[in-house]
This record gives structure tokens, sequence and C-alpha cells, in this order.
């Protein structure tokens, strides 16, 4: 068989595509060592050192004025969910396939048999990954802190409060990077779409005196939270209490919700990667 007859034979057998799992798993691993060698990690290592400093003043000088149940609470919620949730998610979820157009290295993902939605599948879970492994660590060095030579620290509530926000947090960074992934795949700018986003939708109608406050995440994040004591002594929450009116929803329906967030804004994402047309100059 001559040259012309290989290539004949090959042309009428185009490479075949690898297994969407498979895929998945090499993508995912290739993710992970690319960001963990992005500065944006050492900055957001940074960023989550603030709760600890908070931690280390509260070990000092307030353990007799403030318990340790209602510190963890307040930090939790105030400084985590209200701040650092977002941050990290949108740091990490908006380049999961932007920087990847940006940085024109795409076409390297797309010359070989791979499928598209696996592909977005898997740097999104990179992604996913290393987001909630930066800020549950921060959330349990925080709780070693807190509770390292201070054995009274240690009791049944504090214990719950610290799994609650531990689980509430983990399934607010998969809700938040799925949309942010999700903004950077769909639009040229995503970084000021995700800060309004953040800012004129979340932290703001979240506190809205009507049911739209439902339509937030940041409300069912909240309604997970089994203990309250996060909104004592909160000005944000003062103002609150004097202009929302207070809705409930079952704790499996607030859960139901933010996990079809997740599996719909992931599901969009690789739809739209997958058909969206990229022209690389």
């Amino acid at each position: 068989m001559n040259t012309r007859e290989l290539q004949q034979a090959y042309a009428d057998k185009p490479p075949v595509t690898l297994e969407p799992s498979l895929t998945i798993g090499l993508v995912y691993n290739a993710a992970v060592k690319e960001l963990v060698r992005r500065k944006r990690l050492v900055f957001l290592g940074m960023a989550v050192v603030f709760p600890l400093v908070l931690t280390i003043i509260w070990r000092v000088y307030g353990t007799k004025q403030i318990s340790p149940t209602e510190f963890f609470a307040n930090i939790g919620g105030l400084v985590y969910l209200k701040a650092l949730v977002y941050l990290v998610s949108l740091f990490f979820g908006v380049p999961t396939i932007h920087d990847e157009v940006e940085g024109r290295t795409i076409t390297y993902l797309f010359t070989r048999p791979l499928s598209r939605g696996a592909v977005y599948a898997g740097r999104l879970l990179a992604v996913q990954s290393i987001s909630a492994l930066v800020l549950t660590a921060s959330l349990a060095v925080c709780f070693l802190l807190m509770v390292v030579g201070n054995s009274q620290a240690i009791n049944l509530d504090f214990v719950e409060v610290y799994t609650n926000y531990f689980l509430v947090i983990l399934l607010a960074v998969f809700c938040y990077t799925a949309i942010f992934a999700f903004m950077g795949t769909v639009f040229k700018r995503p970084l000021i779409w995700g800060i309004l986003y953040i800012f004129a939708w979340e932290s703001t109608v979240s506190v809205a005196p009507m049911r739209l406050q439902m339509w937030t995440l940041e409300w069912h994040l909240r309604n997970l939270i089994v203990s309250r004591q996060d909104v004592q002594a909160s000005l944000t929450d003062f103002v609150r209490g004097l202009l929302s009116v207070e809705y409930s929803l079952p704790l499996w329906g607030s859960l139901f919700i933010l996990l079809a967030v997740v599996t719909l804004f992931t599901f969009l994402g690789g739809l739209i990667f997958g058909r969206k047309e990229y022209v690389i100059n």
C-alpha cells in the first residue's frame, strides 16, 4: 500500500472522540495544575487570611465578650458568605473558559478529538474544586484557631454551627462558580457582568421588602443556616429587619433550588460552549 492509499484509508476514518468521562478527567487534571500556578491563587490566599486575623483577635481579646458559637456564626455569615464566597467564585469562575479564549489557547482543545461539553465540565469542576478548597481550608483553620488550647469552646452547638456553615459555603461556591463560568462563556466582559450581578442583584434584592428576595441565591443560602446568630448585631441585617418581610420556605426547597441552579448553569454553559463559534485572530 503506497502513501496515497494510506492517507486515503485514514481520511475515511476520522479520529475517534474520547469518552466524556475520560475527557473530563484529563481536562480536570490539566486545569488544576494550571490554576495552582497562577498568581490569582496567591492573591485570593491573602484574602482568606482576613478571617484568620479576626479569629486571632477574638482569641486574644474577645473570648469573654462573644461566645465561640456566636463569633463563628458571625464570621461565617458576614465574612465568608457575604464577601469571600463572591470574591473567590468570581475570580475563579469567570476565567473558566474566558481566559482560554482571550489567551488564544482554546485552539489546542478544539484541534483534539474532545467533546466540548466534557471539556467545559472538566474545567468547571477544577475551578469549583480549587475555590472550595481555598474557602473550606480557611474555615477549618479558623475552627482550629478557636479550639486549640481552648477545650471549653467545643460543644454540640459549636460543632453544629461549624458543620452547617462548612456545607453551606461549599454549596455556595459550586452555585456561584457555575453562574460566573456561564457568564465567561456568554459575555465579552464577564467580570463586569459578574460584579453587577453581585452588587445590583444578590446584595440588593436579597434584602428587598418583597417576595422578590426569594429569587436570589443569597436568600436560599441564608435559609439553610440552622443558627440565626449570624444576623445579630449587624447593621446590614438591622436594616433588613426594618425593610423586609420574612418569607419562609422549607430547607429542602432551598436545597433543591440551589442544586438546580448548579445543574442548569453547568448544562447551559457546556451547551453554549459546545455550539459557539470562536474566531481567534
